[in-house]
């Protein structure tokens, strides 16, 4: 069983560290590569596999259902740089579910999540189904991507905010028609997954923590991912002596 994990960026200021910190904090055990889709190649010595987006959009975000994202792989793990991992890629799956999902607080029919070419009967179904984030799931079929594609491809703006609201409720349609809204067919991650997690303090029962909001740009991710690390590490180093 062979697993990728892989991410997005443009290689804004900041973005090459967020890249680093998201690597770093992951237990690379087992059959597992890594490596960015990307807008450009970046120098130095920057350590990781990168995969050139021949067509970027301005939004970023549509390249985690690029045509370039490698083939050949069982699993597929798609995070945000913008996360902290701490676990194994392999534990985000669970039997033979086909995705892994991490579910908003807000229901799908908010602008964010509902795709808003479809059919009256799936918007209904939309206010009874919870969003789903669109920044951390696990899926096995490649074919996935290219239903995402399908759905935001004619439809880009180049305006980012539509085009971040677009990205975002592809995927949510997307999985949503592929389980036929019964997202009980999906691995859910939530109880280990801390969204916003700049403003909410360490939870040892959370293991991806995902820095929503703002900062939106990279480089203000960066600091504010450097000053959670700092924490956890001693707060961890707390809860091994007895202190927490």
């Amino acid at each position: 069983m062979k697993t990728l994990v892989y991410t997005v960026s443009d290689f804004s200021p900041g973005a090459d560290s967020c890249v680093n910190m998201l690597f770093d904090s992951i237990d690379w055990s087992g059959n597992v590569d890594f490596c960015i889709v990307a807008t450009k190649e970046i120098g130095g010595k920057f350590k990781h596999k990168v995969v050139i987006e021949p067509h970027p959009k301005e939004y970023p975000g549509f390249m985690k259902s690029s045509k370039v994202v490698p083939r050949g792989y069982d699993r597929y793990v798609y995070l945000d740089s913008d996360i902290l991992y701490f676990g194994g890629p392999n534990d985000l799956f669970h039997g033979d579910k086909d995705f892994s999902i991490v579910f908003e607080e807000r229901m799908m029919i908010d602008r964010w999540y509902a795709y808003n070419k479809a059919p009256r009967e799936d918007k209904a179904k939309m206010e009874q189904t919870l969003g789903i984030n669109a920044g951390n799931f696990c899926f096995k079929d490649l074919g996935f991507l290219e239903e995402i594609r399908a759905l935001w491809d004619k439809h880009v703006t180049n305006s980012v905010g539509s085009d971040a609201r677009l990205e975002q409720s592809s995927f949510n349609y997307a999985i949503c028609k592929r389980t036929g809204f019964d997202l009980t067919k999906c691995h859910d991650l939530t109880p280990i997954a801390q969204l916003q997690a700049a403003i909410h303090p360490f939870n040892p029962a959370k293991k991806l923590y995902h820095f929503t909001g703002a900062p939106n740009i990279m480089a203000g991710k960066a600091y504010v991912m450097g000053e959670f690390l700092k924490n956890f590490r001693e707060d961890t180093e707390a809860i091994k002596r007895g202190r927490l």
